[in-house]
């Protein structure tokens, strides 16, 4: 039973249309499926531990990753202090991302300048959101923030045009322009703090119980 895939094991294999990896797979090496311009999706299980840099750079099509490893250098935990500045799907042309169930925090960087990433879908369990996350995504339109949201880091997703509609029902940590790129209708159902939404680009604001 394989328990990982080698680096740039299938670089450039433009045929291939759909990557499916089993339960059981730890690691996925560096630049593996890189150029696999072809593809409609991708399927990542929650027992990965490891990707490589570039590993899905210029994939196309739907990712869909239970993954809690998102980061090809360090799993990004806010809560223990430890950071990194590369992110695992930089360069991929996925235009639709979904998360499963395992996935709780999505790291700094993850998708910086996928430009081509059109839908995100947030499992139920993200509760962290790193800083620039999903930053200059320009064509990203529809995301739904999860509802065990905690904290949106600094400027997650700067650069969106997210038309969708956010509904914030409880009080969460937001950095620096955290919602810059929400360009849609947000429902409030707190009491906002000063300077809380500083700056956002909300075309309409609904404050209530709803």
């Amino acid at each position: 039973e394989a328990s990982f895939i080698s680096g740039r094991a299938f670089r450039n294999c433009t045929c291939i249309t759909s990557i499916t990896i089993e339960d059981g797979v730890t690691s996925i090496g560096e630049g593996t499926f890189s150029g696999c311009s072809s593809l409609t999706s991708v399927t990542i299980p929650s027992s990965i531990t490891y990707i490589g840099d570039s590993a899905f750079e210029g994939c196309t099509g739907t990712l869909y990753t239970d993954s809690g490893y998102m980061d090809c250098n360090s799993v990004y935990n806010s809560y223990y202090g430890t950071t990194s500045n590369v992110g695992t799907y930089i360069g991929s042309k996925f235009t639709e991302v979904i998360f499963g169930s395992n996935v709780k925090i999505i790291p700094p960087k993850a998708f910086i300048d996928c430009a081509t990433i059109e839908r995100v879908s947030f499992g139920k369990d993200v509760a962290l959101i790193g800083a620039s996350a999903f930053s200059g995504c320009s064509n990203l339109k529809s995301a739904d923030l999860p509802k065990n949201i905690q904290v949106i880091e600094s400027n997650a997703f700067l650069g969106c045009n997210i038309t969708t509609d956010l509904n914030l029902d409880k009080y969460i940590t937001l950095g620096s322009g955290a919602l810059k790129g929400f360009m849609g209708k947000v429902y409030i159902g707190f009491d906002v703090p000063s300077s809380y939404f500083s700056g956002c680009g909300f075309a309409e604001v609904v404050l209530g119980d709803g």
